[in-house]
């Protein structure tokens, strides 16, 4: 009997994980629903630090940095790349850009470790991120 229930307990997580639901905890707050990043986007992460993006005017980029810092999000040119308002991110993203009109933009990106916000804050240092967009009729 001991048998016949671990497998049934078994099946149930596993008919679970695969459709694609998810158990919360009891008390577990849910988020609100986020936007999805339309098909004409890019995911620009950390790893993208240094390089070059190309854009056309009307396409758009989900900045993903993560959430393991506090990040403070500058641009040189807000007329060529703007940040959509009105939108929430999924955790970890900083927001959706949009590509405004042909151009050249550098997005660079301070991120503060999030210990820092804790008492006694932390001593970890800031990182710079850095992305050159360039954008095309």
């Amino acid at each position: 009997m001991k048998r016949t229930v671990s497998i049934l307990g078994l099946w149930v997580v596993m008919v679970l994980v695969l459709s694609g639901c998810v158990i919360s905890p009891i008390g577990s707050t849910t988020q609100t629903p986020t936007a999805s990043v339309p098909l004409n986007s890019q995911v620009v992460t950390l790893a993208d630090s240094g390089g070059t993006i190309q854009m056309k005017v009307g396409d758009s980029f989900l900045l993903k940095l993560g959430n393991e810092y506090t990040w403070q999000i500058s641009l040189s040119n807000q007329d060529v790349i703007g940040l959509r308002k009105g939108v929430q991110v999924i955790l970890g993203a900083q927001g959706i850009y949009d590509a405004l009109q042909p151009g050249t933009v550098q997005l660079t990106a301070t991120g503060d470790p999030q210990c820092r916000q804790s008492t006694p804050p932390c001593a970890a240092p800031s990182i710079l991120f850095s992305v050159t967009i360039e954008v095309s009729q």
